[in-house]
């Protein structure tokens, strides 16, 4: 198939990939679903994804990740972005915030969340992903034990970058996020031949592109 980007396109990719230190050199060629029996994979778990990262965004925190991949609190608040489909989960409980404080560290405050106090867990897990992609002071009670829990040392992201994916029926492309883990993909052209289809496992990722065609 034919390259169907523009100079243009090219440049655009290249300067959101540039915030995160990746270069020309480190953005695959193409990404064709018909070269996999089953389709390709790019996972958080970088040991399941049929390529090789790009590149890697470290974020130390909740606030961190927010300001390197999310939106922008200002930016909502101007209008100019939109929070209404952000499921905003109630202020945490005192059962939580008691939790938090009892748990030596955040695998026993996760275990005991998820063994225990579902409901908590699932307001944590809302609460997090709130944070990052609507209005983090909406969930701001939450920051600390999100922390805890996703931040015990610094996070690594994958950041899967390709001038041409080519997408093909009964081969499906699956963008997966796995252990609350993000992923950025940023793409050039995406063609999704007729029968194709996108999956989106996990729904932590961060989808950019700079044509898309559905045939």
């Amino acid at each position: 198939m034919s390259n169907t980007l523009t100079a243009e396109h090219k440049e655009n990719q290249l300067a959101e990939l540039t915030k995160h230190n990746i270069i020309s050199a480190d953005i695959t060629p193409e990404i064709n679903t018909s070269t996999s029996s089953n389709g390709i994979v790019l996972s958080s778990n970088v040991n399941e994804s049929h390529h090789a990262p790009s590149g890697w965004i470290m974020a130390s925190s909740i606030k961190d990740l927010k300001n390197k991949l999310g939106v922008k609190d200002d930016d909502i608040d101007s209008g100019i972005k939109s929070d209404h489909h952000i499921n905003y989960p109630p202020e945490p409980s005192p059962n939580l915030l008691q939790l938090h404080k009892n748990s030596p560290d955040g695998c026993s405050f996760e275990q005991s969340l998820c063994d225990n106090h579902k409901q908590d867990a699932h307001h944590l897990a809302n609460a997090t992903l709130a944070y990052v992609m609507g209005h983090s002071k909406k969930v701001s009670k939450y920051e600390d034990a999100i922390n805890k829990v996703s931040f015990p040392k610094p996070m690594t992201i994958p950041v899967f970058a390709a001038e041409n994916v080519i997408v093909s029926p009964g081969k499906p492309l699956v963008l997966k996020s796995d252990d609350d883990k993000p992923i950025v993909v940023n793409f050039g052209s995406v063609t999704v031949e007729q029968g194709g289809e996108i999956q989106i496992i996990g729904g932590s990722t961060q989808w950019t592109s700079q044509t898309f065609t559905q045939k």
